[in-house]
């Protein structure tokens, strides 16, 4: 019988936001005002023309709808795929792009095999988005068997090899979809700086009439030593010290795609189990992490403490490669 040590829960602790219509900070301590935005270049989506991919699908489709972008799907064909299929496949697209109002294209490559390989789908990726000038790339990341994850999925060799953002959608089950209208967002900051577009991408999948009162939640993730009890003054003290600068920087982002977003700071000790824990307990919908192409790929990327949090939810997660 195996024994887990009990973990203490993260201590979570709320920081003081002033909605996005108030008055900044005075003095040296007012954030400067931004816009952030993509711009309405197109969107390229990889299609195998499964139901897996809808969840992909539904984030390029509503990316597109916020940006006034065009969707190029991309599939590359081989001698095994089924007309029939692919009919039904494109008909379930065509409603959802014209409910959306949403332009897009398909197109297919001859892969001139009976299945086409990883090399070969991953190049098609990659050469179309670089024809259309893409503003990203858009695509399912399921689990695979550990030989492909090991030596590199698809979607990994398209994060090296793309100089466009790469969007992955991380299930961590098949047949898990995407909520069509989800009530609560998280997106996790670790020891980084936040960057610009996992806001982008929150404010773009809400934006919709449909999602009128999502709640996003960004949270500062504060490692601790295990000698800490996280209940301890030293981390209090340790979460205020970091709690203002924290503020300030959400708060850029408030002004500059005017919607509120809910900053808090969480000391934990193990950084994927309790990231994931705070998700579930606060029935988050979606999960969206900025990833690190500096990071020497997705093997290193299985290492790292955000592999953590996307192995251990339990729901997807997006993970921008900007």
């Amino acid at each position: 019988m195996s024994h887990e040590t009990l973990q203490a829960p993260p201590l979570v602790q709320e920081t003081a936001m002033a909605p996005p219509n108030s008055t900044a900070p005075s003095g040296q301590d007012r954030p400067p005002s931004t816009e952030y935005s993509w711009s309405d270049s197109p969107l390229v989506t990889p299609v195998s023309l499964d139901p897996e991919e809808w969840n992909a699908l539904y984030v390029v489709f509503f990316l597109a709808e916020c940006n006034g972008s065009k969707v190029h799907l991309v599939h590359v064909r081989s001698y095994s795929d089924s007309a029939e299929k692919k009919k039904n496949f494109l008909e379930a697209v065509d409603n959802f792009a014209k409910n959306l109002k949403v332009k897009y294209e398909f197109h297919q490559i001859e892969s001139g095999k009976d299945v086409a390989g990883v090399e070969d789908i991953s190049r098609a990726i990659v050469q179309k988005s670089e024809e259309v000038n893409a503003e990203a790339v858009v695509m399912v990341a399921n689990r695979e068997a550990f030989f492909r994850e090991l030596f590199g999925r698809i979607s990994d060799r398209v994060v090296r090899s793309s100089s466009k953002k790469v969007i992955l959608v991380e299930t961590p089950s098949r047949g898990l979809k995407l909520p069509s209208a989800p009530k609560k967002i998280l997106i996790p900051i670790l020891r980084e700086d936040p960057k610009p577009d996992p806001f982008i991408i929150a404010s773009a999948l809400t934006s919709s009439a449909s999602t009128p009162n999502v709640e996003v939640i960004v949270i500062r993730v504060v490692p601790m030593p295990p000698t800490i009890p996280l209940d301890a003054m030293e981390v209090a003290d340790i979460l205020r010290s970091e709690e203002q600068d924290f503020s300030l920087k959400i708060s850029t982002y408030i002004q500059g795609l005017g919607r509120f977003f809910s900053p808090r700071m969480v000391a934990v000790r193990q950084v994927g189990e309790e990231v994931a824990s705070f998700a579930k307990d606060n029935k988050v919908d979606l999960i969206i992490l900025q990833g690190d192409r500096s990071s020497g790929g997705y093997r290193s990327f299985t290492r790292s403490e955000k592999y953590s949090i996307v192995s251990k939810a339990h729901c997807i997660t997006l993970v921008v490669y900007s």
